[in-house]
């Protein structure tokens, strides 16, 4: 019956007023979910694009359950008596997968061709990460504030990783950081930290890999255009949670 109903309300409602009903209702949820009993005070901050669904999956086979709270799609929110694991990735890496994936899903295949206002009109512009890139700082190195906008729109490149972690960290202590699995090394972090063996990949986009070709003016305006998501990385490496092999790989 409520499937009903939501079928009903969205085929009424404008695209954008059922997106922001749906993104209010879920925000008020995830907020009464801070006075819910946790499964326990660990807590796993699944930043998309990074194998966060490949990690629960290579879990719930060894243990048939999903032992913490999961954030995504959401801001986390720092409580003392909570432990996080954060699920990360390099950033430039992690906007080609999240490019190529909603390409996949918004204009190759439609299924969610709807989902987000203006975001297949601005995929089909486009067409790959490096066109759009190319136009996100102008000659003079000034914002190309109208680009940027736009590349606000494509879901996962809005919810990087400083939309998870900037104003976390400002609050969480290294010491309420159990762990940060990192995707470049996701196999041997699922055995370092879980004991668990990886699966394959839930969401495998192998077959759209045609357009992660940057130019090196891209590769420089992703650098600027995603430097909080560098600066997030920095702070958790200071903080001796990620290696410095895997750092280094990250920032290059």
């Amino acid at each position: 019956m409520i499937k009903i109903i939501k079928k009903i309300v969205k085929a009424i409602l404008p695209i954008e007023v059922w997106d922001f009903l749906k993104q209010s209702v879920n925000s008020t949820l995830y907020f009464l979910s801070r006075f819910k009993d946790q499964k326990n005070n660990t807590v796993l901050i699944h930043i998309g694009k990074c194998g966060g669904s490949t990690l629960k999956a290579a879990i719930m086979k060894t243990y048939n359950d999903f032992p913490f709270d999961i954030v995504h799609i959401e801001k986390p929110f720092f409580k003392s008596k909570n432990k996080y694991i954060i699920i990360a990735r390099g950033p430039i890496s992690r906007a080609i997968s999240a490019f190529n994936w909603r390409y996949k899903l918004v204009v190759e295949t439609e299924i969610q061709k709807n989902r987000f206002k203006d975001e297949h009109k601005i995929l089909v512009k486009y067409k790959n990460l490096n066109n759009i890139s190319e136009k996100l700082y102008n000659t003079d190195s000034k914002p190309n504030y109208d680009v940027h906008k736009e590349m606000k729109k494509i879901h996962h490149i809005k919810e990087n990783i400083a939309y998870y972690l900037k104003d976390f960290l400002k609050k969480c202590p290294p010491k309420n950081i159990n762990a940060v699995l990192m995707q470049e090394n996701l196999d041997s972090d699922l055995k370092r930290v879980f004991n668990v063996n990886t699966v394959a990949k839930v969401k495998d986009n192998s077959a759209y890999k045609k357009d992660e070709f940057l130019s090196d003016l891209a590769k420089k305006n992703l650098r600027l255009f995603l430097s909080d998501d560098y600066d997030a990385l920095k702070k958790l490496y200071n903080y001796g949670k990620i290696d410095k092999n895997t750092f280094s790989k990250i920032i290059n």
